[in-house]
């Protein structure tokens, strides 16, 4: 008898030891990984965002920075899927990328969403491109009107462009502000100067550098900047090295560093941009995130972000958080 109770009482001790190690499995945190585009500005700024609804929901977040860089982007999913994270969000300008890292998540079994582009075949928080760049014209041409009067035509428009982010980059330059910005100027597309900078700053500061010197005589100067850190920055050093910070109007996306900030609030030539909070996209993501972390499943598509116009008038009101 005292035998056969020794061996009840370790069967029970054992029953319970596999129960507690079945409940803390059980209890294991929803883990989420984000591969950053990189560790300053936009990237940055959802790490904050996200970092908050982790803490109040108690999931686990891992994070590292692509540095704009494809393999490394490949290389931080694999780690993040070794790891063993339930869902791993995905910030890529690059097509490819994007595709191979979708396709590593889902034979890995990992949820995974996008930012950076504008590919339906996943789940994809992006901007409206079509909307932004409408708003983008009249924006421009309205202020363009209150710098050089209400009869103004340009004499020049230039585009900064990032050809790499591939639809994003058509949608709103090549199919709604640009097109709308020429019609509003009785201007022919085919005059536009297109300059494909992409996020390389010296690029877009030495060839607007070059456009403006081929062009001396152009005074009522419009530039449309796909985005701020480097389609908006190259100009505006380009204008203020040549003098001629009064013969242009840029404006932009994003402001994704203080430099942006700065020219913006500083600059007669900048006269705004386009700002997507942080919110705006981790707000929706993490509706996505919670229907996961409890079973459930999310359908591929576009999951439009919010922005809102920053000028010297209202810059001020804003809290900007860039990396040092």
């Amino acid at each position: 008898m005292k035998r056969k109770a020794v061996f009840l009482a370790a069967c029970s001790m054992l029953g319970a030891a596999v129960f507690g190690s079945v409940a803390a499995a059980e209890e294991d945190p929803f883990k989420v990984g984000f591969v950053m585009l990189e560790s300053t500005g936009n990237s940055y700024n959802q790490l904050l965002a996200m970092q908050e609804k982790c803490e109040e929901r108690g999931w686990e977040l891992v994070y590292d920075s692509a540095d704009n860089d494809s393999e490394r982007t490949i290389s931080l999913v694999q780690n993040f899927i070794t790891q063993e994270c339930d869902a791993i969000y995905v910030y890529t300008v690059d097509s490819g990328t994007q595709l191979t890292a979708q396709n590593m998540c889902e034979q890995a079994g990992v949820h995974v969403a996008f930012t950076g582009l504008m590919e339906e075949n996943c789940i994809e928080i992006c901007d409206n491109e079509a909307a932004q760049g409408a708003a983008g014209a009249e924006v421009l041409q309205e202020a363009a009107k209150e710098k050089w009067g209400e009869d103004f035509k340009a004499d020049f428009i230039i585009c900064t462009e990032a050809t790499e982010v591939g639809d994003g980059n058509r949608i709103r330059m090549h199919e709604n502000f640009i097109p709308k910005l020429c019609e509003a100027n009785g201007y022919d597309e085919a005059d536009v100067v297109w300059i494909d900078c992409g996020l390389d700053l010296l690029t877009a500061t030495s060839e607007a550098a070059n456009v403006l010197s081929a062009h001396p005589d152009a005074e009522h100067i419009l530039i449309a900047a796909f985005h701020d850190s480097a389609g908006g920055q190259g100009p505006m050093n380009a204008l203020k090295a040549a003098g001629r910070e009064d013969d242009a109007l840029i404006l932009s996306y994003h402001i994704s560093d203080e430099a942006s900030a700065a020219g913006i609030r500083d600059e007669e030539c900048w006269y705004g941009s386009f700002y997507f909070p942080a919110e705006s996209y981790i707000d929706p993501l993490f509706e996505a995130m919670d229907t996961w972390s409890e079973g459930g499943e999310v359908e591929n598509g576009f999951i439009y972000s919010e922005c809102v116009l920053v000028t010297k008038d209202n810059i001020d009101e804003f809290e900007f958080a860039f990396a040092k």
